[in-house]
């Protein structure tokens, strides 16, 4: 009786220890649209027989070592006879097996992968192809004693930067994937980088050979080989860099250089694409009869522009409580141009003119910039988001001239800007340390060390214009897409034309503007203060 009841156990133990070797997984498939960013989130291994099924030793781990969304692991085996999964993270949740044409799938498929070994030493190489858009049916591929794919040679560029310590001679390998493209890459943890692109390790420059450097473009110099403005990444997790250079063009001193973070989107900082003839013509189409009549009907006076209120997260502040100054500057710049662009209501820091054609031109507001206004009982300024700026600077207001002269300015350090992550917070300096003094001319210019931003509750202003001027925010056009840009001046037919000469205060930025074929009355800019409690 006692023998029956040993075997008893011993069998429901087979039974067991073979159902664990299927693996029944915890769901039954992947949501749609979880496949696009499920490899960025997620680790892949292989676990089978080789394993103990993940009892007897951790899952083999696979990785994407070129970032063509292919994970690829090997295990070493010795002769006999294998099955095998693809799971993530270590567990069961999400496995990957062989095809299931019953159920369509390879996701928490019920049929392992399966393989035998001839010879003590033999190598297995198994493969996850996670490109498709439906992560239910990602293809395992798995073979014994793969031939290694050669890797192309690396050639005379690499990648440069704070995550290699800027050291002469160690620069990361970028190779040649064909029609001009040289492509690199590096995984940094969570923080903020910067990089650059240069040949034969070193910042030597030899035009006959084409050596030098490439980053982000800047318009003023119309280059982005050696370009003195760094490409910059702020991750906050551990993150591959994948970085290109478009050898291809014609113009060595324009070679865009772009990269993307893990499998997203590339972000491009070279020269921004000219508007094309077509273009052109479709923005002159956008003056017809039917957008002037458009424009005599919000003339009438049964028709007005919209007023639009402001709220407290178009805004920034900035704590004069400590620094007393008599009044606070803004002075912002985009990192990629050196300077910020507003394609529709220019009324972000920029002095609006008119070009040799007519047309409207911008040109950005010099140092010390754009005059914050002052909440009333408070030691609060404020100003409106920048739009598109990356870099920041808070001054009592001296322009370079007045610092060469002799007179003394104060300002912070040149702060990192994001107009999303900084709506509706204040900066306060850190005053614990005293300002430092410039160098040559610049010696009474007194910059404080940066400080920091936070959540600010307490009181603003709530600014309209009159009411024959209606305020038109931003689009979501991208600093890069002059086309749409343009295109939004066109459309906006609620601008009353203007000539140069006239100032108007629209928001916080004084802006000279001008009247070309209807005579504006002056404009007057109403500022109503509300007191609102932090929710």
């Amino acid at each position: 009786m006692q023998t029956k009841k040993i075997l008893g156990i011993a069998l429901v133990a087979a039974l067991v220890g073979s159902m664990a070797a299927v693996s029944v997984s915890a769901r039954d498939a992947m949501d749609d649209g979880e496949a696009a960013t499920y490899a960025q989130n997620h680790t892949f291994g292989i676990v089978g027989a080789m394993t103990g099924w993940g009892s007897d030793a951790a899952d083999i781990p696979m990785t994407d070592e070129n970032g063509d969304g292919i994970f690829v692991g090997t295990v070493e085996l010795k002769a006999g006879s294998y099955e095998f999964k693809v799971r993530a993270d270590g567990t069961w949740d999400d496995s990957w097996g062989e095809y299931e044409a019953d159920y369509d799938r390879t996701f928490n498929s019920q049929t392992n992968c399966s393989i035998t070994a001839e010879n003590d030493g033999d190598v297995l190489t198994v493969r996850i192809d996670t490109n498709g858009e439906d992560g239910n049916v990602w293809p395992v591929t798995y073979e014994l004693n793969a031939e290694e794919e050669p890797k192309p040679e690396p050639t005379i560029y690499g990648l440069v930067g704070s995550m290699t310590g800027w050291a002469e001679g160690g620069d990361l390998p970028m190779y040649d994937m064909g029609d001009g493209i040289i492509q690199g890459e590096f995984t940094v943890d969570a923080g903020e980088y910067e990089f650059k692109i240069r040949t034969n390790g070193s910042w030597d420059e030899d035009d006959d050979k084409g050596f030098g450097s490439w980053a982000c473009y800047e318009e003023e110099y119309d280059r982005t080989k050696n370009s003195q403005t760094n490409c910059k990444i702020n991750v906050t997790e551990t993150t591959k860099v994948t970085v290109k250079l478009d050898t291809s063009g014609d113009d060595m001193i324009t070679w865009p250089v772009s990269y993307k973070l893990n499998d997203g989107e590339w972000v491009y900082t070279g020269k921004p694409v000219e508007e094309s003839e077509e273009s052109q013509t479709s923005e002159e189409s956008q003056t017809s009869e039917e957008s002037q009549t458009s424009e005599e009907s919000q003339t009438s006076e049964e028709s007005k522009p919209e007023i639009k209120e402001t709220t407290r997260d178009m805004y920034i502040y900035f704590d004069n409580s400590k620094t007393k100054w008599e009044a606070v500057y803004a002075y912002w710049w985009d990192s990629a141009y050196g300077r910020t662009y507003d394609f529709e209501d220019n009324d972000y820091g920029y002095v609006q003119e008119v070009d040799e054609n007519g047309e409207p031109a911008n040109h950005p507001v010099a140092f010390p910039g754009t005059v914050m206004t002052q909440v009333p009982g408070t030691d609060v300024w404020q100003a409106r988001i920048p739009y598109g700026a990356q870099k920041i600077i808070f001054g009592s207001g001296k322009s370079d001239d007045q610092i060469a002269a002799g007179e003394i300015g104060y300002q912070t350090a040149d702060l990192d800007f994001d107009p999303v992550a900084n709506a509706g917070q204040i900066y306060t300096i850190d005053t614990s340390v005293e300002a430092k003094a410039g160098r040559g001319i610049e010696k009474t210019k007194m910059k404080y060390n940066a400080g920091a931003w936070s959540a600010y509750t307490g009181e603003f202003i709530v600014e309209k214009l009159a009411d024959d001027v209606s305020i038109v925010e931003p689009s979501e056009t991208s600093k890069d897409d002059t086309t749409s840009g343009t295109d939004s001046k066109t459309s906006d037919t609620s601008k009353t034309p203007v000539t140069p000469g006239e100032t108007v205060k629209t928001g916080d930025a004084t802006m000279p503007i001008a009247v070309a074929t209807v005579a504006v009355a002056a404009l007057g800019v109403v500022f109503f203060a509300t007191r609102k409690k932090a929710e």
